[in-house]
């Protein structure tokens, strides 16, 4: 007979990390805040909305490479760099001073 084991409480609800940098940025507010991570991808410009919509896999659930967004979109593999570190600077930005 085997043994059924017991979840503890951080297995059963999703406790945010202490340090939200330890976890990759996006990764994070899609896991935690989904409402607010929704919101703040629709804060952006049309462009930036799609690249970032690929590069997160939000449209299909495939994470697209540079390479891919470049072509469908016609813009440079740095555009969508800067487009990914302005990105991430904003979502830090909010995560200090709160949603």
């Amino acid at each position: 007979m085997s043994r059924r084991r017991v979840p503890n409480d951080k297995e059963v609800f999703k406790f945010p990390p202490k340090d939200p940098l330890k976890e990759p940025i996006f990764k994070y507010m899609k896991k935690y805040y989904p409402e607010a991570f929704e919101f703040w991808i629709e804060s952006f410009p049309e462009t930036d909305k799609k690249v970032l919509k690929l590069r997160l896999g939000l449209y299909d659930g495939i994470i697209h490479q540079k390479k891919v967004i470049k072509e469908l979109l016609d813009i440079s593999t740095e555009k969508i760099s800067r487009i990914e570190a302005k990105a991430k600077k904003d979502l830090r930005n909010l995560l200090d001073f709160g949603y």
